[in-house]
């Protein structure tokens, strides 16, 4: 087990350290006693539950790097209320956790931030006082439901824009040939999210050794883990067909890129896709890929002050849906789930007439 932060000194109340046979009665040494709460990783509660160090190795891989890395947030500053209350950090009553999501809200935290908080106490806490698990508990889903009403969680984007303004910036980018490598990587990564509705995370697990050429194609099986992951899941497969423009066709652009880089690879035996373009030519990071995105759509005239490199996503599935049927832009995104498309990715673009064109039908009624 591994300290997530420092030991905490929790204060010495009238009830701590009793006697079991007497609630009345202290221990002997309370005086000279000091008591330290420690926040361990996730393998704490799993101890206390008599299971075996290679259990807990497995299961504690169940959080990936990001899901962990929010976690911990959270469980720190569970921490730190416990300590401050004198309350055992594993097993509380629901008004402790009730308690300490109040603090969270109190904080200016909305829905989205307060419900990972309460994922994590649910995975690391018993309840004394239920048999819920802490985020099943009736006062605690209640509670979150009311955090929802006073701070609504909504989309992130009521439109988005046109995908028509990037593509007529990225044909500009041409030939090829005569561009700069950071110039084609920038080009290739934002052809790529576009076409393929993916996120960046997909994008820079992207091999080499994985890709397959056809004559009028290119195909792209993701072999990593992603965010959509999930046991029985099929994996997504990009499919980049050849385009007739030649200026934004991604298969030409694709060709080229992995031709200027060819020489990098050889030396490096670098299979990831994606490389920096400085030395020495590293496999570039997802940070680097969603930097090369933004300032695509920066130069293209995208407010990115608004639109994040993910907003591609939403930009070209929406944009798909137009025209093709909902099944095509799922599968091609790598959605199950219709809701989650039309819930948080299917946004008008800042252009769209729709609204107009119902208004204005409404208002011939009356001619």
């Amino acid at each position: 087990m591994m300290l997530i932060d420092r030991p905490r000194k929790i204060k010495l109340k009238s009830t701590t350290l009793c006697l079991p046979y007497k609630e009345s009665a202290r221990h002997a040494l309370w005086k000279k006693m000091s008591l330290l709460v420690c926040l361990l990783s996730g393998r704490d509660s799993l101890s206390l539950q008599g299971i075996s160090i290679e259990a807990q190795n497995i299961i504690c891989e169940s959080w990936r790097a990001g899901t962990n890395q929010q976690y911990n947030t959270y469980l720190k500053r569970w921490q730190v209320f416990c300590s401050g209350r004198g309350i055992d950090p594993l097993l509380v009553y629901v008004k402790d956790i009730l308690d300490f999501l109040v603090e969270l809200y109190n904080t200016g935290l909305k829905y989205s931030a307060i419900g990972t908080a309460r994922s994590a106490l649910s995975n690391c806490v018993k309840l004394v006082d239920s048999t819920c698990v802490v985020g099943e508990h009736p006062l605690v889903s209640r509670f979150l439901k009311g955090v929802f009403e006073l701070r609504p969680s909504l989309p992130r984007y009521k439109q988005i824009w046109d995908v028509k303004i990037v593509l007529n910036y990225l044909e500009k980018l041409s030939p090829n040939e005569d561009l700069s490598l950071l110039d084609l990587s920038t080009k290739l990564v934002t052809l790529l999210a576009i076409v393929s509705g993916q996120r960046c995370q997909s994008l820079h697990v992207i091999k080499t050794c994985d890709m397959i050429f056809e004559t009028n194609r290119i195909l792209i099986p993701i072999n990593s883990i992603i965010k959509q992951s999930k046991p029985n899941k099929t994996q997504p497969v990009m499919v980049l067909p050849v385009f007739y423009n030649q200026n934004l066709c991604v298969v030409r652009t694709m060709k080229e890129y992995l031709n200027r880089t060819e020489i990098f690879r050889c030396e490096k035996e670098n299979r990831e896709l994606f490389l920096t373009t400085v030395k020495p030519y590293l496999p570039a990071s997802k940070s680097t890929i969603s930097r090369w995105i933004k300032t695509a759509l920066s130069k293209a005239g995208i407010d990115v002050n608004i639109y994040s490199a993910h907003s591609t996503r939403a930009a070209s599935t929406s944009a798909a849906a137009r025209i093709l049927p909902l099944t095509s832009i799922m599968k091609a995104a790598g959605w199950t789930n219709s809701r989650t498309f039309q819930r948080f990715y299917n946004v008008p673009n800042n252009d769209d007439n729709e609204a107009n064109d119902f208004a204005t039908t409404v208002l011939n009624l009356n001619s």
